[in-house]
């Protein structure tokens, strides 16, 4: 599941938001139900400071990606580890761990 941190949401009615802070928008990889509501394991999520869509690749440059290291948008890419969105790009790899707090995912 990707999705951005804190933004408006659009089905959070009785939401108190005074008991969140506003960040700048952060890019979340999670795995889990996307119908939960609340959950733990948070710890375990990764997250992007800059959209990683924009700087992703084709899953058809794979031989490019691996042969150079280096994605055309100069992130490392290190073919034992690596990250393929659901659309089919290659990702970089996210920070981990995501930072203790509560998080209003939408």
């Amino acid at each position: 599941m990707l999705a951005a941190g804190l933004q408006q949401p659009v089905h959070a009615s009785g939401v108190d938001f005074s008991k969140f802070r506003r960040i700048e928008p952060q890019f979340i990889a999670a795995l889990g139900d996307p119908k939960a509501t609340s959950g733990s394991g948070a710890q375990l999520w990764g997250f992007w400071n800059k959209d990683p869509g924009p700087r992703a690749c084709k899953l058809d440059h794979y031989p490019e990606l691996k042969a150079t290291g280096v994605a055309p948008a100069q992130w490392k890419f290190d073919a034992a580890d690596w990250w393929l969105e659901e659309h089919g790009l290659i990702m970089e790899q996210p920070s981990f761990p995501l930072p203790p707090g509560q998080y209003l995912v939408t």
